[in-house]
């Protein structure tokens, strides 16, 4: 029964987030202004966080506004909760940038937008479609200089932490000027400031990964070396 149960909420839960998103779509074809559009969509991404925050093994803390904070998990697979994510990827990202160009972009859809995104990279496929997405990466990177609150940086940071952690991607965003950027906005940051722990947290652990990924080669091509030799021993023999 319990599975039942869970299997219906999973379900209408479903249904209540497309239809949120619907919502959205229709607010924004309509030419609705910013603010009503803001609310169809913060609507939805309330929605679309609550399973996140219904998880038990999470947890979380009440935030000032009275709710739960959202406890992000390091991975998750979204398809059986929420079906395919990329329209809500792509949009969302859109959605905040042209928040920034009417200069509209509020804190609590920014933080709300931000967040999403963050559980929807935390799954492996969408990760690993951005670490292969030059334009996405660009424009990420991009988000990352025009934010001007630090809560927004900061969790726009932590998705570029988890990118980072990806060989193809780090050349990519290494060659946009990532640690340029990171540099720049530690210049112009407060030294004591949680940003800039945010900020040296990355760059620490970027170089840890990429640490473990270069002795993961190296250990692969000392096994190999080792089997080559074997077999050539054997051949001799």
């Amino acid at each position: 029964m319990e599975m039942i149960r869970q299997k219906w909420e999973s379900a209408k839960i479903f249904r209540q987030i497309k239809s949120a998103w619907e919502e959205v779509r229709k607010s924004a074809a309509a030419g609705e202004t910013i603010e009503q559009q803001d609310e169809k969509l913060c609507a939805f991404l309330a929605l679309f966080l609550r399973p996140i925050r219904q998880l038990d093994e999470l947890g979380g803390s009440d935030g000032a506004d009275g709710e739960m904070d959202v406890v992000l998990p390091s991975s998750v697979a979204l398809t059986p909760i929420y079906g395919d994510c990329t329209e809500y990827r792509d949009e969302i990202l859109v959605m905040i940038e042209r928040r920034l160009d009417l200069e509209k972009l509020s804190e609590t859809v920014g933080s709300s937008a931000l967040t999403v995104l963050a559980v929807i990279f935390r799954d492996a496929k969408y990760l690993d479609e951005l670490a292969k997405n030059t334009d996405h990466l660009q424009r990420l990177l991009l988000l990352l200089q025009r934010l001007t609150l630090l809560s927004h940086r900061t969790m726009l940071l932590e998705i570029l932490t988890l990118v980072v952690s990806s060989p193809a991607a780090f050349s990519e965003l290494s060659s946009f000027g990532y640690f340029r950027t990171l540099a720049s906005l530690l210049h112009t940051d407060n030294p004591h400031s949680e940003f800039t722990w945010e900020v040296l947290s990355s760059v620490h652990n970027t170089i840890s990964v990429l640490q473990s990924n270069v002795y993961g080669h190296w250990d692969a091509a000392k096994k190999n070396d080792g089997k080559s030799e074997a077999s050539g021993r054997g051949g001799a023999g």
